[in-house]
C-alpha cells in the first residue's frame, strides 16, 4: 500500500476484473489519506471548547514532561493504537506580533515545545515573544517580549532568533532562557508570572555578541534552576558549562544568583578555552540526586583531548551532583572514534528498571551526531557505554532526545540509508537492556524533535509531517502535515497533543469523531452475485462486507487503509487502465 500525503480531491481506485465484468472502487480521500480540518488560524475567532472532559488528562509541566527527558505521556490516557488513526488537527493559534519598536516581527516561526498546565498552554516564537494561550476558549491570556538575538552568524531561515527554549512551569512561575528585552548584549534566564507574563526577575547568562544563546529547556529541582549554556551553532564557539541559579528565599544565599557554575571546557593560566557547549536540557535521577547532560565539539582544529583531561569534557555525558555541581563521573567519545562536528547535540534520557542481567537498573541512553545511540548505567558513566547502535544516517544531525515507553526506546534520525534505500529521516526502536533494534522506519522528513510516546502510540516530527506510529511494529497509522517544518518535540496534555510549525502556527491534535463514507460499486457481474471488501486499517482489526448489489459502504473514521476483493470463481483481477493502485 502506498503511503499517501495530505491532498484535496478524490482517490480513485481501478480494479477491472477480467471476463463479463468490471469492478471499480472510488474511495473519497478521506479514507485513504489523512484530511487536516482546521479551524480559523486567527487567535480567539475559532469556536471555544464547551469543557475538557477528555478521560485520563494531565499537565505537561516541563520539556519531554518530566526530568527523565523521557517523553511519555501516557499519562493522558485517551490516545491509543486503537485510535490514533483519526487524530487529526482540532484548532490552530497564530504567532505574530508587532515588536517593541513599532515594527512587524521578521520571522514567526516556533521552535520551541510547548508546556501546558492548568488549562494553558506556554510556547515561544522566534518573533522574541513567549506566548500563553488559554486551552478551552484558544484565545491569547498574554504574550511577553523576550528579546531577539541579531548578532552573528545563526543556524535557521533567519539572523534574527527569539525564545526556542520551551518553558518550565511550576508553582505558577514560566522559567525559560531568552535573550535581552531591552536590545542589550546579554541573553538572559527569565521568571515570568503564568497568570499575566509579567518578567518577575532575570539573570544573565551570556554575552550575545560572543555567542551565547539559550536553546533548552531549565531544570527546576529542590530550590534551584539548571541552565545549560550554549553558542548559537557554533557562531563562534563559547565558554559552555551548567549553571545553578538560587530560587530559594533565605537569609543566607541571595535570590536568584548563580550559586555554582561547571564549566565544560577549562581556564589555563587566565586563558577560557571555548566549545563543549550544553545544547539540551539536563535530565535527573533525582533517587540519586544526579543531574545528566551531554556536551558538544571542542574548537575547530583541536580534539577531545586537547587540552587534555580531565578539564576537556567536550564530546561527553557528564554526570553531577544536584546540590554542588561537583563531577561525579564522565565518559567522553574517544579521539580515534571523533568525527568532525561530532556533537552529543541530543540531552540524556534517564531509564529506569531496565533489566540488565537479571537485575533492575537505571540507564542514561543519548544519541550523537556520529550516528550511534549509546547507554550507560546511570550510577557510573565513567565506566563507558553498555552498549552503542548504529543508525546508519548519512548527514551528521542525530540531535534528538530519546522517548522510552512500553518497554522500548525511540530515537529519530535526519537522513539515512534503511534496507538499502535511502530516505529523509527514520526513527528506531531499541530495547534499553542491549540495544538491538526492535524496529525501524522510514521518516518522511528529518527527524530533529524527540518523539512522544503514548499509551503504545510513537509520534514523531519529520519535516513538514508529524507521523503516527504504532509503537510496538512501526506500523504508520496517519499523518499530519504543515506548510512547513515542525523541529520541537510534540507534547500531549489536557486533552490535545501541541505541537510548533516554522510558519509560525501552534497546532493542537485531537481525535476527530467525524466518519467518512468509502463506496465501491462494481459493474458487469451477474445480478445476485455475492461479493465482498475486506478494509483494513493500518492497525486495528479488518472489516469485511459481503454483497448481492452494486455497492459496498463503508463509514470509517479518518486514516490510512488497505483494501482487498474477495476472489470470484470466474474472474481475477489484472491491472486497469489507467494503470493502478490510484491517481
Amino acid at each position: 500500500m502506498e503511503r499517501s500525503s495530505i491532498v484535496s480531491g478524490r482517490r480513485v481506485f481501478l480494479i477491472p476484473l477480467i471476463g463479463i465484468a468490471t469492478l471499480s472502487a472510488i474511495l473519497a480521500t478521506a479514507a485513504i489519506a489523512p484530511v487536516v480540518v482546521t479551524g480559523a488560524v486567527a487567535s480567539g475567532s475559532d469556536s471555544p471548547r464547551a469543557a475538557l472532559t477528555t478521560n485520563g488528562s494531565s499537565d505537561w509541566f516541563t520539556y519531554l514532561g518530566n526530568y527523565n527527558r523521557t517523553s511519555n505521556g501516557t499519562n493522558d490516557s485517551w490516545l491509543t493504537q486503537q485510535n490514533a488513526k483519526s487524530l487529526g488537527v482540532s484548532w490552530t493559534y497564530t504567532a505574530g506580533q508587532t515588536l517593541p519598536n513599532g515594527s512587524a516581527a521578521v520571522y514567526n516561526g516556533i521552535a520551541s515545545s510547548t508546556t501546558v498546565v492548568a488549562g494553558t498552554a506556554y510556547f515561544g516564537s522566534w518573533n522574541g515573544f513567549e506566548y500563553a494561550v488559554n486551552v478551552t476558549t484558544h484565545h491569547l491570556v498574554w504574550s511577553t517580549y523576550l528579546g531577539i538575538d541579531s548578532f552573528a552568524p545563526k543556524c535557521g531561515p533567519t539572523n534574527n532568533i527569539g525564545v526556542s527554549s520551551p518553558p518550565t512551569v511550576t508553582n505558577g512561575t514560566v522559567y525559560l532562557g531568552g535573550n535581552n528585552v531591552t536590545g542589550g548584549f546579554d541573553a538572559a534566564f527569565y521568571a515570568l508570572n503564568a497568570s499575566n507574563g509579567t518578567i518577575l526577575w532575570s539573570v544573565p547568562t551570556g554575552n550575545m555578541t560572543k555567542g551565547y544563546y539559550s536553546w533548552a529547556n531549565p531544570l527546576i529541582y529542590d530550590g534551584y534552576a539548571y541552565i545549560g549554556l550554549a553558542s548559537n551553532c557554533d557562531g563562534p564557539l563559547v565558554q559552555a558549562g551548567l549553571l545553578q541559579i538560587n530560587l530559594q528565599t533565605n537569609l543566607t544565599t541571595p535570590n536568584h544568583i548563580v550559586v555554582h557554575r561547571f564549566n565544560t571546557m577549562p581556564t589555563v593560566n587566565g586563558k577560557e578555552f571555548i566549545g563543549a557547549s550544553i545544547w539540551a536540557s539536563p535530565s535527573l535521577d533525582a533517587g540519586n540526586n544526579t543531574i545528566y547532560v551531554t556536551t558538544g565539539n571542542p574548537p575547530a582544529g583541536t580534539s577531545t583531548e586537547s587540552p587534555p583531561n580531565p578539564q576537556n569534557y567536550s564530546e561527553s555525558i557528564i554526570a553531577l551532583n544536584a546540590s554542588t555541581l561537583n563531577l561525579e563521573s564522565f565518559w567522553q567519545i574517544p579521539q580515534h572514534e571523533t568525527v568532525s562536528d561530532g556533537d552529543f547535540g541530543a540531552g540524556a534520557t534517564v531509564v529506569q528498571g531496565v533489566p540488565v542481567k537479571g537485575s533492575p537498573e537505571t540507564l542514561v541512553v543519548a544519541g550523537n551526531k556520529d550516528g550511534f545511540v549509546y547507554a550507560w548505567n546511570a550510577s557510573d558513566v565513567g565506566r563507558g557505554p553498555l552498549w552503542a547502535t548504529q543508525t546508519g544516517i548519512t548527514i551528521r544531525e542525530l540531535i534528538s532526545p530519546a522517548a522510552y515507553g512500553g518497554g522500548l526506546v525511540y530515537v529519530e534520525t535526519p537522513a539515512l540509508t534503511i534496507g538499502g534505500v535511502s530516505a529523509p529521516g527514520g526513527i528506531f526502536a531499541l530495547y534499553p537492556n542491549n540495544g538491538t533494534i526492535a524496529w525501524e522506519e522510514a521518516l518522511l522528513g528529518r527527524g530533529i524533535g524527540a518523539p512522544l510516546y503514548a499509551d503504545g502510540v510513537i509520534l514523531a516530527e519529520a519535516g513538514q509531517f508529524i507521523e503516527v506510529f504504532n509503537g510496538v511494529n512501526g506500523q504508520i497509522d496517519t499523518e499530519i502535515k504543515c506548510p512547513s517544518y515542525f523541529v520541537s518535540a510534540p507534547s500531549i496534555a489536557e486533552g490535545y497533543v501541541w505541537a510548533g510549525c516554522e510558519n509560525g502556527m501552534e497546532y493542537a491534535l485531537e481525535l476527530s469523531t467525524h466518519t467518512y463514507t468509502v463506496k465501491f460499486t462494481e459493474t458487469g457481474l451477474p445480478l445476485q452475485s455475492t461479493w465482498g471488501i475486506t478494509l483494513a486499517p493500518y492497525s486495528g482489526s479488518p472489516t469485511v462486507v459481503n454483497s448481492t448489489t452494486t455497492t459496498i459502504k463503508f463509514h470509517e473514521p479518518n486514516g490510512l487503509y488497505t483494501y482487498r476483493i474477495t476472489p470470484i470463481p470466474g474472474y481475477h483481477i489484472t491491472p486497469g487502465s489507467p494503470p493502478g493502485p490510484f491517481w
